[in-house]
């Protein structure tokens, strides 16, 4: 487990406790293999010891230093001298703060995008949000709790605008009549069509193969604010090592929520192509949401998941190779050589990077900005103080040398 520090000074571990006073939040030590993050309470920040996904205390458990063996003296006392545990070693890395040291404090900024998450959500009081759930007649989910797993998503952005409503159809490929009839029920005349002209008549039908599946997701915003969510149910592939955690822990409908709150800012506006974020910003960004909001309360789990998301092209990818992506990459296009899952796996290491430095909102300020017609280019200025393409060729020497390290 890598664990972050916002200082390069570190003061004496015996005055770090729990409860003990701290001077600058977000500071994390590693005290005696145990993990504490300096967190406001009340009016002063106080050191509070981590909790994993399960409620206990985050213990770090790094290799031990190696030491030389002693040489064998006589015992005086015949009873035998228990050996000594070893002293652990503190394993930590320096948090990014900005574009300038990105590259030199590139090992701490999964941790960084990931305690961005875990801090907020950890403070956020639940939300109310309207969502409806309907699921075919012979269908059964691979995750049973969708409004849970929205629960959490909203806490991730206490400040951000929900869909005023959200309808999730769950059908596998037994009900795809019936899920085509629920969507017709349960929108307007005009929503079902403005919805299915938006994905050329395929809301349904798209999300399955024609033969015997439907395992693909899609979402859609009306003009009316509606959002609404098709999710096929298909046999979870055994060869796919991201399908279990993505599939049964809520990370799917996290990921297809998160879009129709992308979409909020851009309601009811007359937007060209050019108003909108590249895809790999959207599908990067709900990727990455979908991994931080399921494991805010547990780094190890959460950086597991990134590296199962980046294993494929992402992981392949050079320097060259991902200047190249994120300078041709506009709108839906992308370079030849790459397929559409590139925009999940490569998005959600860069938009990893740019939470680790600015925090998650941008991840939805980049639609409020471009929904007023400014370009993707002086958006990203504007809420990250750099030139786009001055930004890429820092973030694609951070993450490829990121992806080398053993």
């Amino acid at each position: 487990m890598v664990l972050g520090t916002l200082g390069s000074t570190l003061p004496s571990w015996s005055a770090i406790k729990e409860g003990a006073v701290c001077k600058k939040a977000q500071q994390v030590r590693v005290v005696k293999s145990v993990s504490l993050t300096c967190v406001k309470s009340g009016k002063k920040l106080v050191w509070k010891q981590s909790l994993s996904s399960s409620g206990v205390p985050v213990v770090v458990t790094p290799s031990p230093s190696p030491s030389p063996s002693p040489s064998p003296s006589p015992s005086v006392d015949p009873t035998p001298t228990p050996t000594p545990s070893p002293t652990p070693s503190v394993v930590q890395v320096t948090i990014p703060q900005g574009f300038e040291d990105l590259v030199e404090n590139r090992r701490g900024i999964g941790y960084a995008a990931w305690k961005r998450i875990s801090d907020t959500m950890q403070v956020a009081e639940n939300r109310e949000f309207r969502l409806d759930v309907y699921v075919g007649p012979k269908t059964t989910p691979h995750f049973d709790d969708y409004k849970g797993a929205v629960g959490l998503l909203a806490r991730a952005f206490p400040k951000r605008d929900l869909p005023p409503r959200t309808i999730a159809i769950l059908f596998d490929y037994q009900d795809i009549d019936w899920a085509e009839q629920t969507l017709r029920e349960k929108l307007t005349s005009e929503e079902y069509q403005r919805i299915n002209e938006r994905e050329r008549g395929q809301f349904i039908l798209g999300n399955c193969d024609g033969i015997s599946r439907c395992n693909g997701a899609r979402q859609q915003s009306a003009p009316t604010g509606l959002s609404v969510i098709a999710q096929g149910v298909a046999p979870i592939n055994p060869y796919d090592a991201s399908a279990i955690p993505r599939l049964k822990t809520g990370m799917l409908e996290i990921h297809e929520y998160f879009h129709g709150m992308q979409r909020v800012a851009n309601q009811n506006r007359n937007l060209g192509p050019n108003d909108w974020p590249p895809a790999w910003f959207r599908e990067g960004g709900a990727t990455w949401i979908q991994n931080s909001v399921v494991n805010f309360r547990d780094f190890d789990a959460y950086e597991k998941f990134q590296r199962i998301t980046c294993d494929q092209e992402c992981s392949s990818m050079t320097e060259a190779d991902i200047i190249e992506f994120l300078t041709e990459a506009k709108g839906e296009s992308i370079p030849a050589r790459y397929n559409r899952w590139t925009n999940y796996s490569v998005g959600s290491v860069i938009v990893e990077a740019l939470v680790a430095i600015k925090g998650q909102d941008p991840m939805i300020g980049m639609y409020e900005e471009m929904a007023t017609g400014i370009g993707f280019d002086a958006a990203f200025k504007k809420l990250f103080g750099i030139e786009w393409k001055v930004a890429i060729p820092i973030l694609a020497k951070a993450i490829s040398a990121n992806n080398k390290k053993s």
